[in-house]
C-alpha cells in the first residue's frame, strides 16, 4: 500500500510551485521532508491531502485522492498544518473530530470512538486538558490537542508541517516517539521539518525539495554522506557515536 505521486504540478493561481516527476510513500515509517523556506514542503502537503487542485496523479492503493468522498480520503489521509486555528471548542470535541469520517450524519460516537478518543489524548499528555477551551490554550498545548485529533482519525497516511515548532524540547522528543509508535502499527508519517537532526534521527526516507523538486532522497545515513543536503539547505550533518547525544546527527558547515 502506497501514496504515489506522478507528474505532479501543482501552485496557487497560474504559479506553479512543485513540479514532481514521481515518488511513493510507504506505509510504515516516517519520511521527513527537508527544504529551505518556499521550496514547495508545505504546497506538496497540500496537494497530498487534496486541499489544492494539481496536474498528474497522487494515488493511494491505485485511488485518485482528488476523487475520493473527503469521508474516504480522510480515512485514507490525515493533514496538520504548521498554523493551527484557536477554536472555540473543549480539547475532548476537538480530538474528537478525528472519528468524524466514520460517523453517519448525527450518529453518536460508540464505545470504540470514545477508547480512540481517550487513548490519542493519554498519548500525547492532553487527557488532564480534556474540559479546556482550545482557544485558552498556550501554543504547545494546542499543538498537542491537534496532533492527539489526527492520531484519533486512525488514517493510514498522516502528513504533518512542521509538527514540533511550537513544542518545547521534552514534548519535540516525545511527540518523534509516538511518531515512531504510530509507523509501527502500519502509518505512514510524512513531515516538513527545519530540525534536520532530529529529522534524520527519526526517518526512514529523507526527500531533499529544492525550488519545488526532488532534489535528492535517500535513508538519513545515505543524505548525511551527500553534498546535496548542503546544497539545498546550505549546511550538513555527521553522524555521532555518543549515546547521551539527543539525536543521531550534529550540523556542520
Amino acid at each position: 500500500m502506497a501514496l504515489e505521486l506522478r507528474n505532479i504540478r501543482a501552485g496557487y493561481g497560474s504559479g506553479t510551485i512543485i513540479d514532481i516527476v514521481g515518488y511513493s510513500f510507504e506505509q510504515g515509517f516516517i519520511t521527513s521532508i527537508i527544504g529551505k523556506n518556499g521550496s514547495g514542503k508545505s504546497t506538496l502537503l497540500k496537494a497530498m491531502d487534496a486541499q489544492i487542485s494539481y496536474e498528474g496523479s497522487i494515488t493511494i492503493d491505485g485511488n485518485e485522492v482528488s476523487k475520493m468522498p473527503h469521508g474516504e480520503r480522510a480515512k485514507m489521509v490525515a493533514y496538520l498544518p504548521q498554523h493551527l486555528n484557536p477554536v472555540a471548542m473543549s480539547v475532548r470535541t476537538l480530538v474528537s473530530h478525528g472519528r468524524f469520517p466514520y460517523k453517519s450524519f448525527g450518529h453518536n460516537l460508540t464505545k470504540e470512538d470514545v477508547r480512540i478518543i481517550d487513548e490519542a489524548m493519554e498519548m500525547v499528555e492532553v487527557a488532564n486538558l480534556s474540559h479546556r477551551q482550545v482557544s485558552s490554550l498556550s501554543g504547545g498545548e494546542m499543538s498537542r490537542a491537534y496532533i492527539a485529533m489526527v492520531i484519533a482519525q486512525k488514517s493510514r497516511y498522516i502528513l504533518l508541517d512542521e509538527p514540533a515548532s511550537d513544542l518545547d524540547i521534552e514534548h519535540q522528543i516525545r511527540l518523534m516517539e509516538i511518531l515512531e509508535e504510530l509507523a509501527k502499527r502500519g502509518c505512514g508519517i510524512i513531515m516538513t521539518s527545519h530540525d534536520i537532526p532530529m529529522a534524520l534521527t527519526y526517518s526512514k526516507e529523507v526527500l531533499l525539495i529544492e525550488n519545488g523538486r526532488i532534489a535528492d532522497d535517500g535513508s538519513p545515513d545515505e543524505i548525511s554522506k551527500k553534498e546535496s543536503l548542503k546544497r539545498v539547505v546550505g549546511v550538513g550533518v555527521e553522524r555521532v557515536a555518543n549515546s547521551r547525544l539527543l539525536f543521531d546527527y550534529n550540523l556542520i558547515k
